[in-house]
């Protein structure tokens, strides 16, 4: 009996590390790094509402056995939209002040680095809403339009945490800088 009870822990562990080993695998392949335990961010080329491969998203991925919470403002849908609003912003090396600039519109760069649009005032207290992302869950959090950056330099996401605390007092995730390639993007596809 102890023998089959080692067996099945021996075969478990194997499964596990093969599964992790796959993950891992798959995911340098696609992003060429590895992602290691705890919250990890990568910035993936996807499609906008107008065409193909024209929006950088970032997505947080939690490789941890406890939930990430992320805090939001809710949509209230029409015009506006759905869904919920997090802020983040879109940051660009300033060598000659040796810090980082936000963007605040296409290609306008203000010399903060947390000086992009405020959503937080604008989203009213009873919008403010909590999302939950469970161990090996994924969230999208902010996106960057081919065309917010034409100048062809490396820009960062910084993805806040929260709305209702200062970015000083709060856990703010940042990808790894990347270049926005705008002759990566195609048109919408043709629908029959």
């Amino acid at each position: 009996m102890k023998r089959i009870a080692l067996f099945v822990t021996i075969g478990l562990v194997v499964a596990i590390a093969i599964a992790v080993l796959v993950l891992e695998g798959r995911h340098h392949a696609r992003m060429h790094h590895f992602a290691g335990y705890g919250p990890h961010i990568d910035v993936v080329l996807g499609d906008s509402e107008i065409g193909r491969k024209d929006m950088y998203y970032a997505r947080l991925w939690n490789f941890s056995m406890h939930s990430i919470y992320i805090e939001g403002c809710r949509l209230p849908g029409g015009y506006v939209g759905e869904g919920v609003m997090y802020s983040w912003d879109v940051q660009r090396w300033n060598a000659s002040s040796k810090s980082w600039d936000s963007l605040r519109g296409a290609d306008h760069w203000v010399s903060s680095p947390f000086g992009s649009f405020d959503i937080a005032s604008k989203c009213p207290r009873d919008a403010l809403e909590m999302t939950r992302i469970p161990p090996l869950g994924a969230e999208i959090l902010g996106w960057v339009y081919k065309d917010w950056v034409t100048t062809g330099e490396p820009v960062r996401m910084a993805i806040h945490t929260s709305l209702s605390q200062p970015p000083s007092q709060q856990l703010i995730f940042y990808t790894n800088t990347f270049v926005v390639n705008r002759s990566l993007a195609l048109p919408p596809a043709e629908k029959f």
